[in-house]
């Protein structure tokens, strides 16, 4: 599978009812911060009813809006220096084939030098979305540079996901 890269095109505020639908009731430019978002519980219940949730999500370029199997995108939630001393910019995400999403900057559950902040689990090399992850550089002894995210295992080459 092919990987393809995607980016944040707005932001959706949506309630949650009671019933279990979900409705849009604003929507704000992707650069707008959730900081600068502002909501009325009050009011909001007052024009839709009994509310269980509210909440803003990011909505991709992608046909379901949502971070689809084979997309990569940039995390820029995940604060910096959160694993590693050394960590500039956002984190690189991917979502695996089968729909499990893999921080390829973070550490892995295997990890050989837990106590470390320098070395990299996963080592990425190239620019979005042609991206190879793998084990050369400053790195530990946690696999091949394969991830295993539920039923998948494989690699990313040269922006492919292939099956290990």
């Amino acid at each position: 599978m092919k990987a393809i890269f995607i980016e944040v095109v707005k932001r959706s505020c949506q309630v949650h009812l009671e019933s279990g639908e979900y409705i849009e009731f604003a929507s704000y430019p992707a650069e707008v911060s959730t900081d600068d978002i502002k909501w009325n519980w009050a009011e909001l219940e007052a024009k839709y009813g009994k509310l269980d949730g509210i909440g803003s999500y990011k909505v991709y370029n992608t046909p379901s809006g949502k971070a689809e199997p084979g997309c990569i995108f940039w995390a820029d939630w995940y604060p910096e220096n959160m694993y590693w001393d050394n960590q500039k910019g956002p984190h690189l995400m991917a979502v695996l084939p089968n729909g499990w999403t893999w921080n390829i900057d973070s550490r892995a559950s295997n990890c050989g030098l837990p106590n470390d902040r320098l070395h990299r689990c996963w080592c990425r090399h190239g620019e979005v979305p042609n991206i190879t992850v793998d084990k050369i550089g400053l790195t530990c002894n946690a696999g091949a540079g394969s991830i295993q995210g539920g039923d998948w295992h494989g690699f990313l080459r040269n922006g492919e996901f292939i099956i290990a």
